[in-house]
């Protein structure tokens, strides 16, 4: 067990399974961490001071190579007043560098971020990476990944400083990746209470929390979430936000392409949120530039119901939650195509005091554009 608590933390804290910090050209290979980490924080007295906590490696900023590593250690972490950040992943806490080869990671172990008692700032917590720094290159990518570990995020954080982002992903929160291939999440995703905060956004996917991949590339290769993704908290996202709630399948909120996609998990989002901008997904949750997703499939059922209002979220879909509308030579178009996408599940809906049950919409030939995409 590899085990740290700190108190007013005054530097950056590596707390790893393998390697902390990594400045200098190196290969890591066939590495396997059974060992628990488990991280305790009270207070970053500097802005700079950033807790990196992985089973694997904590923070890369020069060339590296990774293959054949495996993580089966739990990782808990609890943060009091931790007011800056956290960058958490199985494998990798945080990629900085723009020439690593990352291949045939796995993830078994599971992963509890816990409040404690104060305020969280940025979050960063993934299966395989936490953040991910760097456009991802030819030269600097994932390859053969898979996670099987549980994420919880547990009951009633308050977030903080760079508008209190949440990024989520059952392989990599926040990415910059379209050369990643063959990547796989088959751990479920549990996010329990209210996340509070003037300008809280959570960007939640089975694969993906974010990926600012740039808008002309293509995520192409071969994305599958078998995992399950509950949500029974939400946020309190300030109405003037881009995002309230952005939840995929696959991917949070993503420029550009994604195609060859897969997901079997079910989404059930039945938390508060600034409804008019929270969008989910069984593929993407929000698509944030002009681009397509292609050939994907989407078999899970997705609940999407504000619980406290007792009425369904407007912006649904069993591809996508919502796809960007531009304005264009004084007028609006959809930027995004949906082409060649397969959907099943169920979609439910409000529950019927009646009937006593949800109501519930299958997709088939007869209605299934009117479930492709929900704003």
């Amino acid at each position: 067990c590899v085990s740290v608590e700190m108190t007013n933390a005054a530097c950056n804290t590596y707390v790893t399974g393998m390697v902390g910090y990594i400045p200098m050209a190196m290969s890591i290979k066939n590495l396997v961490n059974s060992a628990a980490i488990n991280y305790k924080v009270n207070g970053q007295s500097t802005s700079n001071c950033l807790p990196y906590v992985s089973g694997g490696c904590g923070r890369t900023l020069a060339a590296i190579t990774m293959d054949n590593c495996t993580n089966n250690g739990d990782i808990t972490v609890e943060g009091t007043k931790m007011t800056v950040e956290l960058d958490c992943g199985g494998l990798l806490a945080c990629n900085h560098t723009a020439h690593g080869i990352f291949s045939n990671l796995t993830n078994n172990g599971d992963i509890l971020i816990k409040k404690g008692d104060g305020t969280c700032g940025i979050l960063y917590i993934a299966g395989i990476a936490g953040g991910q720094l760097t456009a991802c290159t030819a030269t600097n990518h994932f390859t053969n990944c898979t996670n099987n570990g549980d994420i919880t995020l547990e009951e009633g954080l308050s977030t903080t400083g760079k508008a209190g982002n949440i990024r989520l992903g059952g392989c990599f929160a926040w990415a910059k990746q379209s050369y990643d291939k063959n990547i796989r999440n088959n751990g479920d995703i549990y996010i329990h209470g209210k996340t509070t905060g003037t300008n809280t956004q959570l960007l939640l996917g089975g694969v993906y929390g974010y990926n600012a991949a740039a808008a002309a590339s293509d995520m192409v290769g071969g994305y599958i979430n078998t995992g399950d993704i509950i949500v029974t908290g939400g946020t309190t996202a300030s109405s003037t936000n881009a995002f309230g709630s952005a939840i995929g399948g696959i991917v949070g909120a993503f420029y550009g392409n994604i195609s060859n996609a897969i997901n079997t998990g079910d989404i059930k989002f039945t938390g508060s949120s600034n409804a008019a901008n929270s969008t989910i997904g069984g593929i993407v949750g929000y698509s944030t530039a002009a681009g397509k997703i292609k050939n994907c499939q989407h078999y899970g059922n997705i609940q999407a119901i504000d619980m406290a209002k007792g009425v369904q979220y407007p912006n649904v879909g069993a591809i996508t939650g919502s796809i960007r509308v531009q304005t264009t030579g004084g007028g609006k178009a959809r930027t995004a195509l949906v082409e060649n996408c397969q959907v099943g599940g169920a979609m439910l809906g409000e529950y019927d005091t009646e009937d006593e049950e949800y109501k519930t919409t299958t997709p088939a030939a007869s209605n299934y554009l009117n479930y492709i995409y929900g704003s």
